[in-house]
């Protein structure tokens, strides 16, 4: 198999490495230790994002970097330097025609789900429970578009459109002056389907000056939605398609829509926010400034455990030029990184990124499920489970997170009082910070004031443990959608509604980087931690409320499936890491 799909262009050298290096068995950890030692770590820059740094070592009890002796930068140099060759147009590089058969044991590659089955399936390299469970006939409805969006890894997407504006449900959001206005947008659709719209998903505005490879899509669009969550058009590069008038022209603009949209969430929402700007800020900051007998490190340090490995492989691997989200996009190596080393087209959108702390997120939900109620009482699209399962969970971190500050620092007034005396908070929110000074319109200005009230610090803490834990799960779990490509991919060759075996593989490759079996929130922190804690009642208490949670989304979940939805498993502690460890 391997040798016959290098030969025709399935497969390429880069390609074949990659997948050799991620494949395997899952790694499985059933413990992480207590927090050892302090100090300034080495860190590098990461390519393409010149004003950012991740770091190469970690301490003796987290999981440890192995750099070979130099011999995985070597590697990764190696690679890197390698031609991107998409090989889309001639005769390589392409499906066999049905009925056709193959020498050894795997599927002969006549569409994308025998190269996940050949590539990975066998494998096993895909966590369970699957999440986006929808038969494969059913994959190119309009409904299934529906579920991508509402019920699944578009929801924090949705933008409802009340009394003419739009009203923000996404923790990471744009600069408004970078988006195109959504009130252009919608002028831009027929006056029937304004009347009807009561959503919009904005990708347009955001990847237009990148520079693509030849014969390759851009990514893009937007989409409409009514208040039961139907879709109504979806317009892409200038272009509007009302659902009904022409369905050839509509199934490539809702195959580009669901691209894009997993695509744009996996890169910004996913690597960018989470990965960089949340856990390894929170990593760093921890282990650099707090003593590891400090009760915050003590909470902190299970979000973190793994963070630093991870991110060495993100830093070199998937921001690069030459590397895996390079060859997996449909971007030319300017997009990675100038010529000049300046940050790549991509990575320079960056600092437009905002932050809104879910809170607030879920404030603006309410609001909308109040504005959108029926003449009956009844809300429309019944109820979108990242707001309701995520509320659950925050609420549960919050509580916990409040719980320990309290035993640090007392109640009320005397609270702040004594944060303000502790100097290694102040250095960790400092250390936090200037970890992000580019991107210093990043988070809420509040969280700056972390180390002087203690309501500031339990909300940032929260905020900040839950993207690392139920919303990376969120963005982070994308392996469903990308078993069959011709559901959603993240490069195809332009004006193909499916990605060639070569980009499916890489594709799924992609989803294969983010699995492994680690400690889940619903395992007690007393057993897998350490015996001997500071915190030992507040993290008996957090598992309690973990395991209420666990069953409150079980409970709702049966509820859904029998009415016809998907589970929402992202909030479920029982499949949650308790950081960015993957």
């Amino acid at each position: 198999m391997l040798q016959e799909d290098l030969d025709v262009g399935r497969l390429d050298d880069v390609a074949l490495a990659m997948w050799a290096g991620a494949v395997g068995a899952l790694a499985t950890i059933g413990d992480f230790a207590k927090p050892m030692g302090r100090r300034q770590l080495k860190k590098f820059q990461i390519p393409g994002w010149k004003t950012r740094k991740v770091a190469w070592e970690t301490l003796p009890y987290d999981k440890q970097i192995n750099l070979q002796g130099g011999g995985y930068q070597c590697m990764m140099t190696k690679l890197a330097s390698k031609p991107v060759y998409d090989d889309v147009d001639g005769d390589r590089n392409l499906y066999l025609e049905p009925g056709s058969r193959v020498d050894d044991s795997s599927y002969p590659p006549q569409n994308s789900v025998n190269v996940n089955t050949n590539y990975y399936d066998r494998y096993s390299v895909y966590q369970k429970p699957q999440h986006f469970v929808v038969p494969p006939d059913q994959l190119q409805l309009d409904e299934t578009l529906s579920k991508l969006v509402f019920q699944s890894i578009g929801a924090h997407r949705l933008e409802p459109i009340i009394n003419s504006r739009t009203v923000n449900l996404s923790p990471i959001g744009i600069d408004g002056r970078m988006a195109v206005p959504a009130s252009d947008l919608f002028s831009k659709i027929p006056s029937h389907v304004q009347e009807k719209a009561a959503f919009i998903v904005r990708l347009e505005g955001l990847f237009e000056q990148v520079t693509l490879r030849d014969d390759m899509q851009r990514w893009g669009g937007n989409a409409f939605f009514s208040k039961e969550g139907e879709i109504l058009a979806i317009q892409y590069g200038g272009e509007t398609q009302v659902n009904g008038e022409d369905p050839d022209r509509w199934n490539v603009l809702k195959f580009i829509f669901r691209s894009s949209l997993v695509s744009t969430v996996t890169t910004f929402d996913h690597l960018v926010s989470t990965h960089i700007l949340a856990a390894n800020s929170l990593a760093i900051a921890a282990v650099e400034a707090l003593p590891h007998n400090h009760g915050l490190r003590h909470i902190i340090t299970p979000h973190i455990w793994g963070t630093m490995a991870i991110n060495i492989g993100a830093a070199t691997n998937l921001f690069a030029p030459g590397m895996l989200v390079h060859r997996a996009s449909p971007f030319d190596a300017v997009a990675f990184q100038e010529p000049n080393g300046d940050d790549g087209q991509l990575w320079k959108m960056i600092p437009a990124l905002r932050y809104t702390k879910f809170q607030d997120l879920y404030s603006n939900y309410i609001h909308m499920k109040t504005e959108f109620v029926a003449s009956d009482g009844k809300i429309p699209f019944v109820e979108i489970p990242f707001f309701e399962d995520g509320k659950i969970l925050y609420d549960a971190l919050n509580n916990y997170v409040a719980s320990a500050v309290k035993a640090m620092y007392g109640e009320s007034d005397a609270c702040s009082s004594a944060l303000q005396r502790d100097e290694p908070v102040l250095k960790f929110v400092t250390n936090f910070f200037d970890q992000n000074e580019h991107e210093k319109d990043f988070y809420p200005e509040e969280f700056r004031r972390a180390g002087e009230d203690c309501n500031v610090l339990v909300s940032f803490v929260t905020e900040v443990i839950f993207l690392v834990t139920g919303w990376h799960r969120h963005v982070g779990t994308v392996a469903d959608f990308f078993r069959d490509t011709r559901f959603a991919s993240t490069a195809w060759k332009k004006g193909e509604v499916q990605s060639p075996p070569k980009q499916s593989m890489m594709t799924q490759l992609l989803a294969a980087t983010t699995n492994a079996n680690y400690p889940k929130l619903t395992q007690s922190l007393s057993d897998i931690y350490s015996r001997d804690v500071q915190f030992k009642d507040i993290f008996d208490a957090l598992h309690k409320s973990m395991m209420k949670v666990q069953q409150e989304v079980e409970e709702r979940n049966e509820w859904r499936e029998k009415s016809g939805r998907l589970g929402f498993h992202q909030m479920e502690p029982a499949h949650i890491e308790w950081g960015v460890e993957v």
